[in-house]
């Protein structure tokens, strides 16, 4: 039997991907900023300080008597640059995936 057309493999990968890139990246750079900025589950479930996330680190910087309120903040822009960064290497995509079905031809 004949076939014409292309092969369900090419849709997928010729037609079907390119217009839901732009959404999976979007999805993947929040995934990796909400688990970047995780806070409650590593609190509860970690018990070794050197496995605590970002945040949970920072929240050992406050005490009760004691805040040091410059490592506080020097730790906050630290913990901020790697989701600056992956905004910025992927904003094209989120400007992309923002507008994607807002299109009128």
């Amino acid at each position: 039997m004949w076939r014409s057309g292309a092969s369900p493999l090419s849709l997928l990968w010729r037609i079907l991907v390119p217009n839901v890139a732009p959404a999976v990246k979007v999805m993947a750079a929040l995934v990796f900023l909400w688990t970047w900025n995780s806070f409650l589950l590593p609190l509860v479930m970690v018990s070794n300080q050197s496995l605590y996330t970002v945040t949970v680190g920072l929240s050992t910087f406050q005490g009760s008597h004691f805040n040091n309120y410059a490592a506080l903040a020097a730790g906050s822009c630290l913990a901020a640059l790697p989701v600056v960064l992956v905004y910025l290497f992927a904003q094209r995509s989120f400007i992309s995936g923002l507008f994607a079905g807002s299109q009128v031809e």
